[in-house]
């Protein structure tokens, strides 16, 4: 069994006593992948990954689960589906994200997730082919998903909420919120810095009732050094709206990601969700789908649903 744990290394922004560096972040993955990126993402096996998360939902902190799985697979490129079937079409290596949060409030539940396919090849398909997502609660569900069309995104929206309902619009090329996990699994040197636009996160569109549209961020990209000489990227995006994003990653690969923080308004008030790494495996996970794999789960910290 390949397993990873890692614990003492989640220190993120707390516990440092730190120097902070800035780091060049222009860097592209090529066609030509190291042989340890091949070893670790073409081996038949994904990375699956548990959080502890404090969410910020209804202007309070809620406690969590998040899991992300991490996999490569193939993508055909005009439908935008995996490719399951031998044939000419078109198709590239992805990078997916399946993130999955669970937590309740009050006497009811959610469950969001977020899915992300990003060609490996940034130097030949330098964007995300496509992002969905989804919210289920008591109370209804909401969907939201991108696909990558000429030089801009198609938005389909599906909501029970009457201000939202069935939408359809194109958006102009533009930096996905949604993105920023996957291409920082590629590399954190492909993550954008500087001021651009970005499309913010599906979630905060549908779960903060905002337009599906760019804003304008600043991207910085910084090494931290402890007293101990641990280190972490720290990746962080700071959106004209007053939100921001942050990534802790692992600054050798696979550049894990060892938690995130995200600032947000919530009934007037200004809360931090944060999440932070418990266990990671390797898995082929669609092939342990039998009873006699239930005992995987608790290897995750997993409990219920």
């Amino acid at each position: 069994m390949n397993r990873v744990l890692i614990s003492t290394l989640v220190l993120l922004s707390c516990g440092f006593t730190d120097t902070e560096t800035n780091v060049n972040s222009s860097a592209r993955s090529s066609g030509e992948q190291t042989k340890e990126f091949n070893a670790y993402w073409y081996a038949g096996q994904a990375e699956v990954s548990t959080y502890d998360i404090s969410y910020a939902r209804y202007g309070e902190l809620r406690e969590g689960k998040s899991t992300v799985v991490f996999v490569t697979e193939d993508m055909l490129l005009e439908e935008q589906v995996k490719k399951e079937m031998a044939s000419d079409k078109t198709a590239t290596s992805v990078m997916k994200m399946n993130k999955i949060d669970r937590f309740t409030t009050g006497i009811y539940d959610y469950s969001l997730m977020q899915s992300t396919f990003t060609p490996v090849d940034q130097l030949v398909y330098p964007y995300v082919l496509k992002t969905v997502f989804s919210s289920q609660d008591w109370c209804g569900q909401s969907f939201m998903q991108l696909n990558r069309r000429g030089m801009g995104y198609q938005a389909l929206v599906r909501s029970y909420f009457e201000g939202e309902g069935d939408k359809s619009n194109i958006i102009d090329d533009v930096v996905l919120e949604d993105a920023l996990w996957t291409l920082a699994r590629l590399s954190p040197h492909t993550l954008p810095t500087g001021k651009f636009d970005i499309l913010p996160s599906s979630a905060n569109v549908l779960l903060l009732h905002e337009p599906a549209a760019p804003v304008m961020a600043i991207g910085t990209l910084n090494l931290q050094v402890s007293a101990d000489e641990t280190e972490q990227f720290i990746y962080k995006v700071a959106l004209e709206d007053g939100r921001e994003f942050t990534l802790f990653l692992q600054t050798v690969f696979p550049f894990r990601i060892y938690g995130w923080e995200e600032k947000v308004q919530t009934r007037g008030e200004w809360l931090t969700t944060k999440a932070i790494l418990d266990k990671s495996i390797k898995s082929s996970y669609w092939g342990e789908s039998a009873t006699e794999f239930d005992g995987r789960r608790k290897e995750l910290g997993l409990k219920g649903f």
